[in-house]
């Protein structure tokens, strides 16, 4: 029963990353929103963010800003869209992504 809820736990955090990108880049007017790129520049963002935490770049917002560019211009690239849309897509997805976090841990909790 433990590891079906795991199973369960994965697919839902799986669901939960990539839809937001997915839906927001399509509703955005994105060229490429299939799952494949979709999936792609999350790996891509994510090794973006590794890489800056293992620099150490200035503070906390300093952070937040190379990540924001980063991410937006991996979106850009991978999705074929404006670096403009590329931002709307990064921080549309990412509010999203937190709340369903949130809504998940709430979950899991009580």
């Amino acid at each position: 029963m433990a590891f079906l809820k795991v199973v369960l736990l994965l697919a839902a955090l799986v669901a939960l990353l990539i839809a937001p990108v997915m839906y927001t880049a399509r509703a955005l007017g994105a060229q490429r929103t299939t799952i494949g790129p979709v999936l792609g520049s999350l790996v891509l963002q994510v090794i973006l963010s590794r890489l800056l935490n293992a620099l150490h770049l200035g503070g906390t917002f300093v952070h937040f800003l190379l990540a924001l560019a980063g991410g937006a211009l991996i979106y850009q690239l991978v999705l074929e869209t404006t670096f403009l849309k590329g931002v709307a897509i990064s921080l549309i997805s990412n509010v999203i992504i937190l709340v369903g976090l949130l809504v998940l841990l709430k979950m899991m909790l009580s």
